[in-house]
């Protein structure tokens, strides 16, 4: 169980551990787009301009992680589309490590760091920071500790549709809705982002619920990205954060 807690700095960090299994993808026509100084001190609080923060954490205050190598730490901002944000982990134990990630934030907010946290022991505790790549402002701070992956031996059944092979495509324009199938109970959420580091990188995410029928789906607007832009889909659950699917994907010409 995790509770949502209410710090200072309007960033959200959510952790989300991944693993294989088997959950897919397809791309069809949909309705109306769903897109759209001073650090903190400990727990994200801020000694200037006091935005505020909530972090995702278990009932003991801390970011909950697994030790693999596809470890998401996701995260919601008010700072402007574009902007440039460091997500960094760190651990000072008896074998230090470190990772750090540049994302940028989305349009709707969101960002998404993929780590590689496979160096974390079982029980072993770290810190997250979220810094401003330009600026180096830290705008949110939370302590996390690597617990067990009670998830790994779920394997949801495995539907593709509307793809080329193993590989999704999606059209250039708005209105794409994102569709999957999978044997998961009706009323579970899902989280799915579609995510670029290419050249022109971008975030596009969307949270559904599995209906009656094993289906789930959003409606994304790709008329802002290029055509011929590549892409990896990925599902995670959203109570838990265990990555279920990596897809890759390609933005295609959109129909005349």
């Amino acid at each position: 169980m995790t509770d949502r807690r209410l710090v200072a700095a309007a960033v959200v960090i959510v952790a989300v551990a991944a693993v294989a299994t088997g959950l897919v993808l397809g791309v069809f026509d949909g309705g109306p787009s769903d897109d759209a100084t001073d650090g903190p001190g400990p727990n994200g609080s801020t000694a200037s301009d006091d935005p505020t923060v909530s972090f995702v954490t278990g009932n003991d205050d801390r970011l909950q992680v697994v030790g693999t190598t596809k470890q998401w730490i996701r995260g919601e901002s008010d700072l402007p589309p574009g902007t440039e944000v460091e997500v960094r982990v760190t651990s000072t134990g008896s074998e230090p490590w470190a990772r750090t990630e540049t994302v940028e934030v989305n349009g709707s907010g969101t960002f998404g760091a993929r780590l590689n946290l496979s160096p974390a022991a079982a029980t072993e505790t770290f810190q997250v920071a979220v810094v401003d790549a330009e600026n180096g402002t830290r705008l949110a701070n939370a302590t996390g500790v690597a617990v067990a992956n009670e998830y790994a031996s779920k394997n949801p059944a495995v539907a593709l549709w509307r793809s080329s092979g193993s590989v999704m495509r999606v059209d250039a324009a708005p209105n794409r809705t994102i569709l999957g199938k999978t044997d998961l109970p009706p009323g579970t959420v899902l989280e799915v982002d579609l995510r670029s580091t290419g050249s022109s990188p971008f975030l596009k995410d969307f949270e559904a619920t599995v209906d009656a029928e094993g289906t789930f789906g959003g409606t994304l607007n790709f008329s802002d990205v290029r055509a011929n832009s590549s892409f990896n889909a990925m599902v995670t659950y959203a109570e838990n954060g265990t990555e279920i699917v990596d897809q890759p994907g390609v933005v295609v010409p959109p129909e005349s």
